[in-house]
């Protein structure tokens, strides 16, 4: 008996041992409050390891207005009217959470959940958002937005007040030391239809962005008035019977694709049937392709096309997702239809989406259940919980499910991929926010609960850079965190950024492109030496360089792409042959024209290493190895 209770007591121990092995270690964390409400939004990281926290903040009917992360103050427009007004601030960081620069709005009101931010390569971030005057009908003047930059200069996007107070879009695109750079207003169409009741002041969502390795955007949501771009009229057609009300599910979904200065490229959304619903949640680029999710509702009998691909969604709120290339090409799309719960009531929230290693990680909430390649995940209750799915990126299959258990509303709102492990974050309302992990097959979770208090505390955006996360949560009252005895108290509704080390091992890919196309992937841990693959064949060229790798790897996966210039007096060239001879000698490379040839030395892994103009002889000091002169091999002894 003493053998047994011995042995109980030491797995216990174990199983207690493992738990704190894989529990995350707490940081630091931060409020975003003030005295009026703040309302979280998106965390996003760059391969830089910088964050990007975007929220908004209330007005609180005084003469002033501000809210604060750590000891940087913001100040904006305050509010008169009987709704509230929202500023937006968007905070470049550190992986401590020391601010670098910070930009914010002090005229204009923002949507912050229908809105989004994405960094760029340079260091700075693009905005796309939902706006409005300030203050309904006791605005100031025409400024429909105005921007205080990190050194404090201002550029306002003007809109004519028409007399409603509506919506319009709005793209602002800052730089690395906190400037804006360019605006762009986006118009909407509020004309009032004679089947109206209301004016449709508001027709446009922004709901994520992300970038490919040229820099350009892209930018999904749902739009459901006609929109103004660069001249071109894009026109809704799941609208039909609509009275105008802010409040009814309708829509069309779209993907815009805009070059770096803002201008649109092309527009992806469905054909077809006018439908009840559609929105795209989530897009991510990963691997030279475009990944999207998103939800569709339609009733059974009508369907819509994405590029060629038809898809008809029951009369529920479905998950679809899809894969497209950059040049707008439908690779594939698919629905997981949704269930009834045993009311006969569905509903369904897509919120996440991670996109590596060849798997899609989706996340949301829902009320009752999706079914899709023989696989099911339900809800317990009439109350929305918190599901999972884990899909193929080579054609969507649904290959593993599950949800969140216990009674309360409960969602996920983020998700990331490891070599091992797969990872939620998200809440049970009123009791935690967590962090969870499963294992490759959604099996085996550890759960670990971060964050409890703050009232009806809600999960919001996070973010993971190598093995740091950041994790954002909004709530009313004192937060507390698992790790430190410190708690945090809201002003009102205030946001927390709470920072974590997750116990994972986890190795990063380099994805290389050759003219746009997938050449090859190889991984690396982190902060581990790149070395350039070699050159794909590319007849007649040359690799100049593999744009944008870095040295070491960074804590996330990157795509890079080939750079080729034509291939200057080719060998195979009888001409070359004769106005070229190339020798080589003890720590040296010798090389004889009889004209002006331009002379590439490249690396045998493609790297260019010297390119010269030369007209004679002319000697050429290089290390010992094996190099590529113009296509003609030669060894340095």
């Amino acid at each position: 008996m003493k053998k047994i209770l011995l042995l109980m007591a030491c797995a216990i121990n174990l199983a207690t041992v493992m738990q704190a092995e894989n529990e995350p270690v707490y940081q630091w964390g931060k409020l975003t409050d003030g005295a009026g409400s703040d309302n979280p939004s998106e965390i996003k990281v760059n391969r830089d390891g910088d964050y990007f926290i975007f929220s908004t903040f209330a007005s609180n009917g005084t003469e002033s207005l501000t809210t604060s992360f750590g000891d940087v103050t913001v100040t904006g427009a305050p509010n008169s009217a009987t709704s509230g007004n929202y500023n937006f601030v968007l905070y470049k960081t550190d992986a401590q959470g020391n601010v670098e620069w910070h930009v914010n709005s002090n005229m204009g009101d923002v949507t912050a959940n229908s809105s989004s931010v994405e960094p760029t390569s340079d260091g700075g971030a693009l905005l796309a958002m939902k706006i409005r005057h300030t203050n309904r009908n006791e605005h100031q003047n025409d400024i429909i937005l105005s921007i205080v930059s990190n050194d404090e200069s201002v550029q306002s996007i003007e809109k004519t007040y028409e007399g409603s107070w509506s919506y319009e879009g709005a793209l602002v695109k800052i730089d690395a030391n906190g400037i804006v750079e360019w605006t762009k207003l986006i118009e909407e169409d509020h004309t009032q239809q004679e089947d109206q009741k209301y004016v449709p002041t508001d027709g446009l969502d922004f709901y994520d962005i992300t970038t490919d390795v040229d820099g350009n955007y892209y930018i999904a949501g749902r739009f459901r008035c006609p929109v103004t771009i660069d001249e071109q009229v894009l026109t809704p057609r799941n609208i039909e019977g609509w009275t105008g009300d802010s409040q009814t599910q309708n829509g069309d979904m779209f993907v815009w694709k805009m070059d770096k200065d803002g201008k649109l490229v092309w527009n992806l959304t469905t054909t077809g049937d006018a439908i009840t619903y559609e929105s795209v949640k989530r897009i991510t680029y990963s691997e030279g392709a475009l990944y999207m999710v998103g939800m569709i509702k339609g009733d059974e009998t009508k369907s819509v096309k994405l590029g060629e691909i038809s898809l008809t969604p029951n009369a529920f709120i479905n998950t679809f997702t899809a894969k497209i290339t950059t040049e707008k090409r439908v690779e594939w799309a698919k629905i997981y239809p949704s269930t009834a719960f045993t009311d006969g009531k569905s509903n369904n929230q897509v919120e996440a989406l991670c996109v590596r290693k060849g798997i899609m990680l989706i996340g949301g909430a829902l009320k009752g259940g999706i079914s899709a390649d023989d696989l099911t995940v339900e809800s317990e209750t009439a109350s929305l919980q918190g599901y999972v799915l884990k899909c193929d990126t080579k054609d969507g299959k649904l290959l593993a499910v599950n949800s969140q258990k216990g009674t309360g509303i409960s969602k996920i709102t983020e998700a990331f991929i490891t070599d091992n492990q797969l990872l939620v974050y998200g809440y049970l309302m009123s009791q935690s926010l967590y962090i969870d992990s499963y294992d490759m097959d959604l099996n085996n979770v550890v759960k670990n609960n971060i964050i409890t208090g703050g009232g009806a505390a809600t999960s919001w955006g996070a973010a993971l850079y190598n093995n740091t996360t950041f994790c954002y949560a909004r709530g009313r009252g004192t937060f507390a965190l698992s790790g430190t005895d410190d708690t945090f108290a809201t002003q009102e509704w205030g946001g927390l950024v709470a920072a974590y080390n997750l116990p994972i091992n986890n190795s990063y890919t380099v994805t290389y492109l050759s003219d746009d196309e997938f050449y090859k992937n190889e991984t690396y841990n982190f902060n581990e030496t790149i070395t350039a693959a070699e050159a794909p064949e590319k007849e007649g060229f040359e690799l100049t360089e593999w744009e944008g790798l870095p040295k070491t790897m960074p804590g996330v996966d990157i795509v890079v792409k080939a750079i080729w210039q034509e291939r200057p007096n080719s060998i195979n060239d009888k001409t070359a042959e004769d106005n070229i001879k190339v020798y080589a000698s003890a720590g040296q490379i010798i090389i004889k024209t009889q004209e002006v040839c331009r002379i590439n030395i490249f690396s045998v892994n493609g790297q260019l290493l010297k390119t010269i103009d030369i007209n004679g002889t002319e000697n050429i000091n290089m290390p010992q190895g094996i190099y590529l002169v113009n296509g003609k091999k030669v060894i340095v002894y």
